[in-house]
């Protein structure tokens, strides 16, 4: 915000706030290939002896982490991108209430001065 007022690109936000969707869908990409690319049976580290027992323990539910994450982080984009896109539509018509309001004023109706 300038010290002049508040000042809004809606051009600029509209068509940058609707980027946003492709970084979602992006998300949503990679956990599907990710999900793909490692089979829920698929144990890298094997399933026999100690070494897969401590590796399943330590590390075993992190893949379902890392999908849960990358769930909540598309979800989380789709809405910012919902949100700033409303942003948008609201300050649009503020500015389209402004310009309509400022062309009604009248001369006549302004206080003092010399005219």
């Amino acid at each position: 915000m300038s010290q002049d007022g508040l000042f809004v690109n809606t051009e600029g936000m509209g068509r940058e706030g609707a980027q946003i969707y492709a970084a979602a869908e992006f998300a949503e990409q990679l956990n599907a290939w990710t999900r793909a690319a490692c089979p829920p049976e698929d144990k890298p580290w094997g399933v026999k002896g100690e070494y897969a027992e401590q590796m399943e323990k330590n590390v075993g539910g992190a893949k379902e982490d890392l999908y849960e994450l990358l769930d909540l982080i598309g979800v989380a984009l789709r809405q910012l991108a919902d949100g700033t896109l409303q942003s948008n539509n609201g300050f649009h018509a503020l500015e389209d209430v402004n310009v309509d309001s400022v062309g009604n004023i009248g001369v006549d109706d302004l206080p003092g001065g010399r005219r």
